[in-house]
């Protein structure tokens, strides 16, 4: 028997930098316009309609009470497996693994997985007082994936809860455990940043495609407030 192997035939991505509530867009519009850019990539006449399996991560600021029906509709597509994820860090990593296991397995042919944010979308329509009550709809599908909390009671109650929060704290005890200084510290992580930033200048989807120096990065301005010692808003993603 022939083994089977998945193959990414192709990837679609879009960044929607909103200015005001006349660029608000709905999570099923933006998961639709990367599947089809996905589609045009893969240079493949009818893929999408072909698609049986669509897989989606959990959406953390849009609540929806069917995701991938609802992507699936919008697309055209009738997929016999439609699954949505419980919340995780390592959830969209994880999600394409088992999207790979049913392929070899032979469970799916040609399978579908899109995700996507839209906080930008969601705090500009709050700002401007918009009604946005139906994006808090309640999930009303069984979701993959395991639904444990993220953090436990001791964590929660020291509000080490958050990565911007958490972060920090791993970030100075490796300082304290290496030996350096504050200033060892500080130029090493403004190495980092500006590495980062040399890419994201070069990448039309990045949300501040700017190449920044070292010392920009780690120099606390009006513009670049300290977040949390030592990071900087320049060092938060």
């Amino acid at each position: 028997m022939t083994a089977r192997v998945p193959i990414l035939v192709g990837a679609g991505q879009n960044t929607n930098k909103a200015k005001s509530i006349e660029d608000f867009v709905h999570p099923i519009d933006a998961m639709k316009l990367v599947v089809e850019r996905a589609a045009e990539d893969a240079q493949c006449t009818g893929l999408i309609a072909k698609a049986d399996a669509i897989h989606v991560p959990n959406i953390l600021s849009w609540n929806l009470r069917d995701a991938p029906t609802a992507l699936a509709e919008a697309l055209g597509a009738n997929p016999s497996i439609k699954e949505y994820t419980s919340i995780g860090g390592d959830t969209p990593q994880w999600l394409v693994n088992r999207a790979a296991d049913n392929l070899v397995a032979g469970r799916s042919e040609v399978a579908i997985l899109a995700g996507c944010e839209v906080m930008r979308s969601v705090s500009l329509a709050m700002a401007a007082g918009a009604d946005l009550g139906f994006f808090r709809e309640t999930v009303q599908i069984p979701m993959v994936g395991h639904p444990r909390n993220g953090v436990n009671d001791i964590e929660r109650n020291h509000q080490a809860d958050r990565p911007i929060r958490v972060y920090p704290l791993i970030e100075n005890a490796l300082r304290a455990k290496e030996g350096l200084t504050l200033q060892e510290q500080r130029d090493r992580l403004g190495r980092f940043g500006e590495s980062y930033t040399a890419v994201a200048s070069a990448n039309p989807y990045a949300w501040y495609p700017i190449s920044r120096s070292g010392e920009e990065i780690v120099t606390p301005t009006a513009k670049n407030r300290m977040i949390s010692f030592p990071y900087t808003k320049y060092l938060n993603a």
